[in-house]
C-alpha cells in the first residue's frame, strides 16, 4: 500500500503499513514522490516473487493487531482497567 505521509487525513488502516515492509508513504501533493515510490513497489515485486512476501507481510498484521477478536481483547482490556461506575465521583 502507498498513501501520503499526512496521518490526520488517513483512516485507522493506514496503522498497517510498515514502511518498506508493507507499503510506502509519500509527501502529499507530491506526484513525483508518489511515481517514485509507485515504480519503487513495482520493482520489488517483480523481483524474486517479493509481491508474495509482501502479502504474506501484510496478512500477519492484519491478522494479528486488525482482526475481530484482537480488537474485542483490546476493548475488554480498557473496560477491565477502568473504574466501576459507582467509584466515580462527579462533582
Amino acid at each position: 500500500m502507498i498513501t501520503n505521509e499526512d496521518f490526520d487525513s488517513q483512516k485507522p488502516e493506514v496503522e498497517a503499513i510498515v514502511a518498506g515492509e508493507t507499503g510506502s508513504f509519500y509527501c502529499r501533493g507530491d506526484a513525483r514522490a508518489l511515481a517514485v515510490a509507485t515504480a519503487e513497489w513495482l520493482e520489488r515485486i517483480e523481483r524474486e516473487r517479493e509481491g508474495d512476501v509482501v502479502v504474506r507481510r501484510c496478512r500477519a498484521i492484519i491478522e494479528t493487531r486488525y482482526n475481530p477478536c484482537v480488537r474485542g481483547e483490546l476493548i475488554n482490556a480498557v473496560i477491565e482497567e477502568c473504574p466501576p461506575p459507582e467509584a466515580v465521583r462527579v462533582r
